[in-house]
């Protein structure tokens, strides 16, 4: 199952329901740096397409830059 946006997959890491984290190429810095003082040693992953390739990806008709894998 998979989290998608910054929020949720924070409260996903917090939870431990997140295992694994993949970020898009283009990915905003300041989300990154949320997403590293929230981590728990949890990877971070960097997807090779973009925002919206990786919402194309998990099957989404939206943008996502972050998204989460339970």
């Amino acid at each position: 199952m998979t989290t998608i946006g910054t929020k949720e997959v924070i409260r996903g890491i917090q939870n431990g329901t997140v295992t694994k984290v993949i970020v898009a190429k283009n990915c905003p810095d300041y989300i990154l740096e949320r997403l590293k003082r929230a981590k728990h040693d949890i990877a971070i992953e960097v997807f090779p397409g973009d925002q919206k390739e990786l919402a194309t990806h998990f099957g989404k008709p939206f943008f996502a830059a972050v998204v989460g894998v339970q």
